[in-house]
């Protein structure tokens, strides 16, 4: 499967997070330790050369003590569930799949999350649901 394009909220998602690790004082290479890259691949994810899993990013926010959504907001403006759509509404990487094995892949992956993270993905669809 051919990778998947950067978009524009992978470069909104690698500002805030250069943005965050300099306000924190962070280098490069102490935050990409922290979670557990190589600082090349750190500095891909912060110039969105490289998407950024939900994974990765939900360790930079513990290692940065932030919340995970302030990495989806492009400005001190912007609502979350904006970003949420913008990354709804860019399914290139998904529209080749059916819908069972979209199911498959949810079902595959919320085995991973935590509670917390499990509750907080189904904040996240609520939300997107009542902008709808």
């Amino acid at each position: 499967m051919a990778k998947p394009a950067i978009c524009d909220i992978d470069i909104t998602i690698g500002k805030q997070i250069q943005r965050r690790r300099r306000e924190l004082g962070l280098s490069a290479d102490d935050l990409s330790e922290c979670i557990s890259v190589s600082q090349q691949q750190f500095s891909r994810y912060e110039r969105a050369q490289s998407k950024i899993t939900a994974a990765q990013l939900k360790r930079v926010a513990d290692a940065t003590q932030t919340d995970i959504s302030w990495f989806l907001l492009g400005t001190e403006n912007s609502q979350p569930i904006q970003a949420i759509q913008a990354i709804a509404e860019d399914n290139s990487y998904y529209q080749s799949f059916e819908s069972n094995e979209l199911l498959n892949r949810f079902n595959q992956l919320w085995q991973t999350f935590n509670l917390e993270q499990q509750r907080t993905l189904i904040r996240m669809l609520d939300m997107f649901n009542q902008s709808r």
